[in-house]
């Protein structure tokens, strides 16, 4: 019999348990290398698979707070191209409010242009307005009226058949010439003359050779001042080179009345001397006016 001691206690046993228990301890002395290194490798291939799941959970958490930030970004970027629409059409619907509120004063502005000319055009005295005729709207001395309306020529006539006055007394210096040329001492050289060019001193009374309505009233470099007045039928007569004129456009004159006065001659006609330019002209062609002298 043999004694052993396990856990503090002494026990026992047969020689054969004895040699039993040893060969189990030599098996168990042997095996537990084996057992460890598989306990070790399970041990790693565990904490492997764990820092791997970890891993993953980690990537997946990341990738999704990567689409929720993506996905907030492009809201805010929605958000303002949202805001930024609503500014462009509150803005263009100021931009056509005020268009329109400009649109609006314009016409006001015209209506209230067009009222005022309307008025301007209604005379204010009976003496304004001519009605009876040319003979009735002669005026004082002088014979002038003034009138409103751009038609009063067509209560004038005249033809072939009818008379000038004399415009001023003199000798006629330059001849009526459109067929040829005539000679211009202060310019030196020949050319055609659609008037007649007559001799007066400066100061001279100049009268209406006809009866009508003043059309024109000019200033020119060679005629001075020049002013036209249509005595019917489209027949007008021009008087050049005056001076002290008291006319105005729609102003009426009678035969003989003082339209002005002879003035000092232009560079033009520096040589022939004071003289009064006087035209006539048919349909805005110029005639002879000495063949309708009286």
């Amino acid at each position: 019999m043999y004694k052993i001691r396990i856990y503090g206690k002494h026990i026992n046993i047969s020689s054969d348990l004895r040699q039993e228990w040893r060969v189990n301890m030599k098996k168990i002395k042997k095996r537990s290398p084996e057992k460890m290194m598989s306990f070790i490798i399970t041990g790693a291939l565990v904490c492997a698979l764990a820092v791997g799941v970890i891993s993953v959970a980690g990537r997946a958490k990341k990738g999704s707070s990567n689409i929720v930030d993506l996905n907030e970004t492009k809201i805010e970027q929605a958000k303002a191209e949202e805001n930024t629409l609503k500014d462009s059409v509150t803005d263009y619907t100021r931009s056509i409010t005020i268009t329109d509120q400009a649109d609006t004063l314009t016409k006001a502005a015209g209506d209230v242009k067009s009222d005022m000319q309307e008025k301007s055009d209604i005379p204010t005295k009976a003496s304004d307005t001519d009605t009876s005729g040319p003979d009735t709207a002669h005026q004082g001395n002088n014979g002038v009226a003034a009138n409103s309306a751009d038609n009063i020529a067509a209560k004038y006539s005249f033809g072939e058949n009818d008379t000038l006055k004399r415009p001023v007394n003199g000798e006629v210096i330059m001849k009526y010439s459109m067929d040829s040329t005539i000679y211009y001492k202060t310019l030196g050289l020949y050319k055609v003359n659609p008037a007649v060019n007559i001799a007066a001193s400066a100061g001279t009374e100049v009268i209406a050779a006809a009866s009508g309505v003043v059309n024109a009233i000019n200033v020119s470099d060679e005629t001075g001042t020049t002013v036209s007045i249509a005595i019917g039928n489209n027949y007008v007569t021009t008087y050049g080179l005056l001076d002290d004129v008291k006319l105005k456009k729609g102003m009426t004159v009678v035969a003989g009345d003082v339209i002005g006065k002879v003035a000092e001659p232009t560079r033009y006609y520096t040589e022939e001397g004071a003289n009064l330019y006087f035209k006539l002209t048919v349909d805005d062609k110029p005639v002879d006016p000495v063949a309708y002298f009286e």
